[in-house]
């Protein structure tokens, strides 16, 4: 695909071709958007990806009245995050979970698996 960056867009495939090097843009386009949505959204959109992820009850709460925190979500979806947690860039929570829970905001994943998940 052609480089979002609008200061170099179609720069890198003018000079391979100068160079005489066969060049085709657009071939697995999906899949290498689907590589970076961040830095596509920020050179095309002007804005940062975020993705916000919450987990309550049906009650709309995350702990217990007592302030005891039990699991709300199934091991499937805390699986599903630890993939999104290695893909970011950056991960935000609130003062109150920090003094609370002391999160340790690392990946859980086996190597293997934090290499081979996309999108």
């Amino acid at each position: 695909m052609q480089d979002p960056n609008p200061r170099v867009a179609g720069q890198g495939l003018a000079e391979l071709c100068a160079a005489g090097v066969e060049t085709e843009c657009g071939l697995l386009e999906q899949e290498a958007r689907a590589l970076n949505p961040g830095f596509i959204l920020r050179m095309t959109q002007h804005r940062p990806f975020v993705r916000c992820k919450l987990a309550m009850s049906l009650d709309g709460r995350t702990a217990l009245a007592s302030g005891e925190s039990q699991w709300i979500t199934g091991a499937a979806a805390r699986l599903d995050v630890q993939h999104w947690r290695a893909r970011a860039s950056a991960i935000m929570t609130g003062v109150g979970t920090i003094l609370v829970d002391d999160p340790a905001l690392t990946v859980r994943l086996a190597g293997e698996s934090r290499r081979n998940r996309c999108g």
